[in-house]
């Protein structure tokens, strides 16, 4: 059909628009998974250490930011305070820091309080402590214990592709 306010075909608006978002979509979700399984099992690895206490505190400093007030806030930070990078427009690299840091840090926050969460309680599982007896060291049994926390994870991360193609308009909508 046609746009009633762009008065072109709708098709063509996507056309347009699609690479933009698909990439946004992908280098956020890419990134958080990664920061948020990594910050978060290693979080559960210095379980009630500094590390793992300061990366609580933030990530749910992090969450209860939406995507709407997250973005110009760091529109205030990073382009008008410290003018270092562009706030609109699509182009360039610099472009896209913004837009992804704005979905970054709500999606690893998530991920990094469910992969804490799930190395915790699977540390504490029988099969562990037999690794422990046989004398692996902590590095190794970390590992094999991500392994198996890597499903849970991976829920996670697909359930969190619709909240990234949501917070993906919302975002393009603020960044233009």
């Amino acid at each position: 059909g046609e746009s009633l306010f762009k008065k072109k075909t709708v098709s063509s608006l996507l056309e347009a628009h699609m690479p933009a978002t698909v990439i946004l979509a992908l280098t956020s979700i890419s990134i958080s998974a990664f920061l948020g399984t990594f910050l978060g099992i290693w979080a559960g690895f210095k379980n009630k250490k500094t590390f793992d206490n300061v990366g609580r505190i933030v990530s749910l400093f992090a969450l209860s930011f939406p995507i709407f007030s997250l973005a110009p806030l760091l529109v205030l930070i990073f382009s008008i305070k410290l003018n270092i990078l562009p706030v609109s427009e699509w182009g360039s690299f610099k472009h896209i820091i913004l837009p992804t840091l704005t979905l970054v840090i709500p999606l690893s926050s998530v991920l990094m309080r469910v992969s804490r969460n799930k190395y915790l309680e699977e540390v504490n599982v029988p099969w562990v402590q037999v690794l422990e007896a046989k004398g692996l060291n902590p590095y190794q049994i970390l590992l094999r214990v991500t392994k198996v926390c890597l499903p849970t994870i991976l829920n996670v991360v697909a359930i969190q592709l619709s909240v990234v193609l949501a917070g993906t308009m919302i975002t393009e909508t603020i960044f233009d």
